[in-house]
């Protein structure tokens, strides 16, 4: 079983965040270089979503998959590219028995 310990709550220094005003722990900017904040973040103005896309690469017994990272204009473009040229599927029917002999 997983225990979580708890420790005594830690004073950060805090700065402003240059896109909203708001504050931010000083190692946000020194440990990981980023000069915006939490909330920022997550509301998408500064970090845009990202999507994956596994292609199947090879033929045969040689083959991998590879994923392709792209952000949200590259995966809607893709999208819109990868609809159009989608062959329809088609119904395979195979020759089964019926049960009444």
């Amino acid at each position: 079983m997983l225990t979580i310990e708890k420790k005594p709550n830690m004073k950060f220094k805090m700065i402003d965040c240059k896109s909203c005003d708001g504050e931010m722990p000083e190692l946000r900017l020194t440990q990981y270089g980023y000069n915006f904040c939490v909330s920022c973040s997550e509301s998408g103005n500064k970090v845009k979503v990202k999507h994956g896309v596994n292609i199947m690469m090879g033929e045969g017994d040689h083959t991998w998959v590879e994923t392709v990272i792209m952000d949200e204009d590259q995966y809607n473009n893709y999208q819109k590219t990868y609809n159009a040229n989608k062959p329809e599927p088609t119904l395979i029917e195979f020759g089964i028995e019926e049960n009444g002999k």
